[in-house]
């Protein structure tokens, strides 16, 4: 049987198609709506770096680490924690002596479109005492004491926190009695559309 004249040129204009439409699809939807967890030692969540305060370890960085009741930094009246939605973290989980006063940080990226509509919240404990910040400026505060449960925080959509670019999100500690210290805090941001791990997909990877 002989092919027919219009096989191949049909089959190849079916593909062409294809791409044609994957590539339009890459330009009209460069991003992915998703929420952004911004939580403390969970599998998903944010990756938290510290810097340390105080005066006989000024200046030390690293990254903090999930704190478990088997670590020497546990305390036994903190919240417990949760494997999915937050947990402590701390610069040294076996040290009970070493993590003191400390900067806990995380950054996300916005577009000038998630600036005017994403929005944050959760809820955020400590030991000792301290502040919760979103680009220096300060959104929440809590003594020493309040370690014993998570309390609620938000900033709304177009609030001037938000800033275009690179946003920090921080934890400080300002108080301490330099004996079992920790963060925790359970957030999410969002209304955020960056693309999905900050990478839009290639045309050829929608068209296959």
């Amino acid at each position: 049987m002989r092919k027919s004249l219009w096989t191949v040129p049909l089959v190849s204009l079916t593909r062409s198609t294809m791409l044609l439409s994957a590539l339009a699809i890459s330009c009209a939807v460069p991003a992915f709506s998703s929420n952004l967890n911004l939580s403390t030692g969970v599998a998903g969540g944010a990756t938290y770096t510290v810097v340390e305060e105080n005066s006989n370890n000024l200046g030390a960085t690293g990254t903090a680490a999930l704190v478990t009741p088997s670590n020497a930094d546990w305390y036994g009246g903190w919240v417990a924690n949760s494997p999915t939605t937050s947990s402590w973290i701390a610069y040294a989980p076996n040290n009970s002596g070493g993590n003191g006063l400390g900067n806990y940080s995380t950054t996300f990226v916005l577009t000038s479109g998630d600036v005017s509509t994403v929005s944050l919240s959760g809820a955020w404990t400590l030991d000792d005492s301290g502040t919760l910040l979103l680009n220096g400026n300060t959104i929440g505060t809590l003594g020493g004491g309040n370690w014993g449960s998570l309390t609620p925080f938000s900033v709304a959509a177009s609030s001037t926190d938000f800033h275009l670019g690179t946003n920090t999100l921080s934890i400080d500690i300002t108080g301490t009695d330099y004996s079992l210290e920790g963060v925790n805090l359970q957030g999410t941001l969002a209304g955020y559309t960056a693309p999905v791990g900050g990478v839009t997909p290639e045309p050829s990877s929608l068209a296959l």
